[in-house]
């Protein structure tokens, strides 16, 4: 999909940015023409820039970024003023999951969870309404700011074998859905989606395919179980991305973007 130009003139804060998700929100806004500030908790982040070919140092930033921690998402918004001068679009993609029964899910890793995967996007949303609601008298509706909460199908519908992060996918997709109507209802023209990937290639996804015990027959069979027969890529959500991210959703608000080949249709 070509993306040249979408989101010309915009500068877009990008957590979960060294992999997966996020790391292709980051490609694919560049592609764009964003300025993107991009974060993450690993160090991976510091090296971003040279695994990406042709990065021009002048519209992508990066610093490692903690979600769970309130003071550090402010920094780091701040951080992006700095560097870009404002703040157009949030993409909330800093996550974390895992499968586990019910019965064996320990408190620690429920907290570990919604500190990551709810808390994280709490702290972020804050932060980034604070900044986006200085410019509302110099936007309209047609070019509001945006955020974007990666959530998951697995926020919509039964996930038994992941019920605590499937909880806290719920969590976020309700959160959106509010403050979507929270900034209307004040004016701050931001607008606010989820987006809902089904099955993605990405680095969690293998972590719990090695957990079988084989991964390789693990992948076939849950790409056998796709209504394509292939599971998504992560360009595949960036994509989806970048379309909210855009002024042609100037009309998309509260709205949850699905994107999983057919899989909960």
């Amino acid at each position: 999909m070509n993306n040249n130009g979408r989101l010309a003139g915009k500068t877009v804060f990008i957590t979960g940015a060294a992999s997966g998700i996020g790391r292709a929100a980051v490609v694919k806004c560049l592609e764009a023409g964003a300025n993107v500030f991009a974060t993450d908790v690993s160090d991976a982040i510091d090296q971003l820039a040279d695994t990406l070919e042709s990065v021009d140092t002048n519209v992508l930033a990066s610093r490692r970024l903690d979600v769970r921690d309130a003071a550090a998402c402010e920094e780091a918004m701040t951080d992006a003023i700095r560097q870009f001068g404002e703040v157009d679009v949030a993409v909330l993609a800093a996550g974390i999951g895992y499968s586990r029964p019910f019965e064996a899910m320990d408190a620690e890793s429920w907290h570990e969870l919604y500190a990551v995967n709810v808390d994280g996007v709490f702290h972020c949303c804050q932060a980034a309404i604070a900044i986006m609601k200085s410019g509302a008298t110099e936007r309209t509706w047609d070019s509001a700011a945006s955020i974007i909460i990666i959530s998951s199908i697995a926020g919509q519908v039964a996930e038994p074998a992941a019920s605590a992060y499937a909880s806290t996918k719920g969590a976020v997709r309700s959160l959106s859905k509010s403050l979507a109507k929270y900034c209307a209802g004040h004016d701050y023209k931001i607008r606010v989606n989820s987006v809902h990937p089904g099955v993605i290639d990405t680095p969690l996804l293998w972590a719990d395919l090695e957990a079988t015990g084989a991964a390789q027959e693990a992948y076939e069979s849950v790409c056998a179980a796709q209504p394509t027969g292939r599971i998504g890529r992560p360009e595949d959500v960036a994509n989806g991305i970048v379309y909210l991210a855009s002024d042609e959703a100037a009309f998309v608000n509260g709205a949850e973007l699905v994107i999983d080949g057919g899989s909960t249709a």
